[in-house]
């Protein structure tokens, strides 16, 4: 059994009907247009994501970080130009803060069934997660709206103050840097944060803890000069609870 039917196998006895879904699409010539019918159904009338498409939130209520996971989805089938989006896009502009970003997660979310480390502030205010990931996506595709104006200047206003990373916060950032429009300002960001993304990961495959590995993704035809062909972000191995994301990136635990 190669790694494909064992992969194929797992998702039969653990996988949600969406991730079967995906990997029939991806791998085994499957209808894409079922994929779209699985993932609209996560959708929330105010145009949000909730229902446990991010599967760490379990409320039915929408979300900022769900957005962000359904619109990997999309990028992954290349269907950005689904009603999904526009009515995604609406969601986010109702939850932008004041400095252009939306936060990592609202204050509802004391309210639902959730993994311990899904905790905000009162008012908790615009963060790179998932603000600078969504972002990315939106102008990979090509996607005009007018959330995404002030998202990306929000962006670089928190890129351009950063020094150090916790590991999702450099994970969106890179995938901002990947695809923002703005070539020249990007790799003159990326090399002067290149460092700070990089102490985010280890390369000691035997490293114990909660540590995150860097991994090679998708093919990029405009990637940050990490990698000359590839677009690059840190994965991570959870080993126990991820810290949780800060207004600057710094991470809490």
């Amino acid at each position: 059994m190669d790694v494909l039917d064992r992969a194929e196998q797992y998702l039969h006895h653990h996988g949600r009907l969406i991730d079967r879904l995906r990997f029939e699409a991806l791998f085994r010539g499957g209808s894409r247009a079922r994929v779209l019918d699985a993932l609209r159904c996560y959708q929330n009338e105010d145009g949000g994501f909730g229902h446990a498409l991010e599967p760490d939130l379990r409320g039915p209520g929408s979300q900022p970080e769900p957005v962000e996971v359904a619109f990997w989805i999309l990028d992954e089938l290349d269907a950005f130009d689904s009603p999904l989006v526009p009515a995604a896009c609406k969601y986010l502009s109702s939850i932008t803060k004041g400095d252009g970003g939306v936060p990592f997660v609202l204050p509802s979310v004391r309210d639902t069934v959730r993994a311990p480390w899904w905790e905000t502030e009162d008012d908790p205010p615009g963060n790179l997660v998932p603000t600078a990931s969504v972002a990315g996506l939106l102008h990979k595709h090509a996607v005009t709206h007018p959330w995404l104006d002030a998202a990306t200047d929000f962006c670089w206003s928190k890129l351009y103050a950063a020094k150090e990373f916790q590991p999702y916060a450099a994970r969106a950032a890179v995938t901002f840097l990947n695809w923002v429009p703005d070539r020249g300002r990007a790799e003159s960001e990326f090399a002067r944060l290149r460092d700070a993304i990089l102490a985010t990961v280890t390369f000691d495959l035997k490293a114990s803890g909660h540590v995150h590995f860097p991994w090679t993704s998708r093919r990029s035809r405009s990637a940050c000069p990490c990698s000359p062909r590839t677009s690059w972000t840190p994965a991570s191995t959870r080993c126990r609870p991820p810290s949780r994301p800060t207004e600057d990136g710094a991470a809490t635990g």
